[in-house]
């Protein structure tokens, strides 16, 4: 009947909204721009793991390092698996053991626009000490706007993702930024774009460039939102939930015709 169908469509269309609601699938349509470019500090790292050293103070930085790092991590996986899935050239962010990792440090805006940029809204500045023959670091620190993290501030872990990606080698963009980036000084996304993961990738292949271009057949969007590995039972245990209550419900409202006997 018109009616049912009508109905199951409906059904089909929420229970798909609902999927992607439950498992925090960030979608980001393509912005109406023909290139999109990024520039990078054209340093490479001798190894591909990167090794950090977690601080123990403030207490924000010392708590979002671990979430960012996972959030880097994921959206490379994401993006060489997506575009690449036959290469494993690429940069991975570990904690360091032995205390031979890059230092973060809380330093106030002065000490960042002195090393770093002589505008007033870069946030985030990665200090390399490099080998001018090989472009390879040999030892680094990251410094971070410390009145920007406090727990007050909502894009506090956003801040310390950017500075992730100063570690790797990307550029803050300074305002106006052309577009919508974690590396924009605004810090208007937490996830790395397809832009910030390509040029990551170039560098992870030895290529000290310093400017990169998105090439044409890869979208400029966000990485997708990937629940941390320890949740994601939790995400496909209430997807599969809500999709079992919803089909019970759509069996329990069809209308019951009384049987005819005879």
């Amino acid at each position: 009947m018109l009616w049912a169908s009508a109905l199951n469509a409906r059904i089909t269309a929420w229970v798909l909204f609902i999927t992607l609601l439950i498992m925090g699938v960030s979608i980001v349509s393509t912005q109406a721009q023909t290139t999109y470019s990024i520039k990078t500090e054209g340093v490479l790292w001798p190894d591909p793991r990167i090794q950090i050293n977690i601080p123990s103070s403030p207490t924000v930085l010392a708590d979002d390092l671990p979430q960012a790092m996972t959030i880097w991590n994921q959206a490379i996986k994401w993006f060489e698996s997506t575009y690449y899935p036959t290469d494993e050239n690429y940069y991975s962010l570990i904690v360091s053991t032995n205390g031979a990792g890059t230092t973060f440090q809380a330093v106030s805006s002065q000490t960042v626009q002195s090393y770093c940029s002589t505008s007033s809204n870069i946030s985030v500045c990665t200090v390399y000490e490099i080998n001018p023959e090989s472009k390879y670091i040999t030892n680094s620190y990251v410094e971070v706007l410390a009145s920007e993290l406090t727990t007050s501030n909502p894009n506090h872990l956003s801040l310390v993702v950017a500075a992730l990606g100063s570690l790797i080698g990307l550029v803050q963009y300074p305002e106006p930024c052309p577009f919508q980036d974690l590396m924009c000084a605004t810090l208007s996304t937490v996830n790395p774009s397809t832009l910030d993961l390509y040029a990551a990738r170039t560098l992870a292949k030895g290529n000290p460039a310093t400017t990169v271009t998105l090439p044409a057949s890869i979208p400029y969007q966000q990485a997708p939102i990937i629940p941390v590995p320890e949740f994601q039972g939790t995400f496909a245990l209430m997807t599969c939930m809500t999709i079992f209550s919803i089909l019970l419900l759509v069996r329990s409202s069809k209308p019951k015709f009384p049987r005819k006997h005879g």
